[in-house]
């Protein structure tokens, strides 16, 4: 049986003993766990649990249809959310900052971020105010979907909306400038972080890291690296392995080694994608005869 219909046959007994007049707490911890870590739950269970939950009187408050939009967004099921969104309005149940915020992460991770203008649009007319969670979905969404050009201009004009960018959003922002080879203006923004004192995070690093190697520039990612280790920033084994395929696409193959036994040295471990840069990068020299 899943939690789904756990749940339900619960909330049944206790309406029925409280004359269908019990409210889903809004802070009830146990609901939310107990929908974000359900691995049985399927979404005809969570559509059964969502009309029920829209005929109860009073009707739970928003929070309690954030929980399960929430478990079932975590879940990959970002059609559903949607759909059940748009449902909310038309029982009286007035979503917040919160459901909105729901709202845009599902329509990014469907590739459908210009549709999150719309979302914007919603929150903005409808008087709430949006967090720097929001500003951050809807600029990460669109580097995914490759318009790097809306996401910057999004990036500049945060400020007009009472939102400042946090690391988070620098980072989807270098990430996306990076990948479309516009290493110089990640750059850019990166000592706009410094000047600004937004703490650096290994996350940050790593994406501009990549972005110097993407451009061959290995000189450059050495020295960012040596950076963050003097700035106490710890190297993840993502890190790592950016900067082994790296040396290992110049066949720089003694250096690669060499950092390798450094990464073990520094407690992190080589996972598949490690072993596989450098067994790539041993074949390759082997067969043009040579390796630094």
């Amino acid at each position: 049986m899943s939690i789904f219909s756990l749940l339900l046959r619960r909330e049944r007994r206790h309406l029925s003993k409280m004359g269908m007049r019990k409210i889903i707490p809004s802070n009830s911890v146990g609901f939310s766990k107990a929908f974000s870590s359900s691995s049985s739950a399927v979404p005809d269970e969570a559509l059964h649990f969502f009309d029920y939950m829209i005929r109860m009187l009073p009707p739970p408050p928003v929070s309690s249809f954030n929980h399960l939009l929430g478990a079932l967004a975590k879940m990959q099921h970002h059609d559903h959310v949607i759909s059940f969104f748009q449902r909310l309005n038309s029982v009286g149940v007035f979503p917040d900052i919160g459901t909105f915020n729901i709202l845009l992460n599902c329509c990014c991770k469907m590739g459908l971020a210009s549709d999150g203008f719309w979302v914007l649009g919603k929150i903005l007319r409808g008087g709430y105010i949006p967090t720097s969670t929001t500003f951050n979905t809807l600029i990460k969404g669109l580097c995914m979907d490759d318009k790097i050009g809306e996401a910057t201009r999004l990036f500049k004009n945060m400020s007009v909306f009472g939102c400042q960018p946090d690391v988070v959003t620098y980072g989807s922002i270098i990430d996306g400038l990076c990948k479309h080879e516009m290493v110089e203006k990640a750059k850019q923004l990166f000592s706009q972080m410094k000047s600004r004192g937004i703490s650096l995070d290994v996350v940050v690093y790593t994406f501009l890291l990549q972005g110097c190697c993407f451009m061959g520039n290995l000189e450059e990612a050495k020295s960012l690296f040596i950076e963050m280790v003097d700035e106490r920033v710890q190297p993840n084994v993502v890190t790592f392995t950016v900067l082994i395929d790296g040396l290992c696409k110049q066949q720089r193959l003694q250096e690669a080694n060499e950092l390798l036994d450094l990464m073990f040295q520094r407690g992190q471990h080589p996972n598949t994608v490690t072993y596989n840069t450098l067994i790539d990068g041993l074949c390759k020299a082997r067969e043009d005869g040579r390796g630094k």
